[in-house]
């Protein structure tokens, strides 16, 4: 069975619950830039059905949309990931991480 079958089946036989995977920054950083093959920049609610697609999260979708702001806000804050003003996330760019790194986290 393929990790992305696994996670699927596993997410639907647990219910809210038990045994809900806790996002960090990178697994969000990782979701965008799966994502963003897709498209350029990435909303939360794509971010939310990619998680319960794929791995074993909360299926409450407000509260995992409010998880996944929280920890795509801290992988802003580490220069990991790039928050637009229409709420959208992209991958950081070079120019971008160096202005970060300059200057501090710019809350955009």
């Amino acid at each position: 069975m393929s990790d992305k079958s696994m996670a699927t089946s596993w997410n639907r036989r647990h219910d809210e619950d038990h045994g809900c995977l806790s996002l960090t920054p990178h697994l969000v950083r990782d979701a965008v830039e799966q994502l963003e093959k897709l498209r350029a920049r990435v909303s939360l609610q794509l971010m939310a059905e990619h998680f319960q697609r794929n791995m074993p999260v909360t299926r409450d979708t407000k509260a995992l949309i409010e998880e996944l702001r929280v920890e795509a806000d801290k992988a802003v804050k580490r220069g990991w990931l790039r928050k637009f003003a229409d709420g959208a996330y992209s991958l950081s760019n070079l120019k971008w991480q160096a202005s970060v790194d300059e200057y501090g986290y710019d809350n955009l």
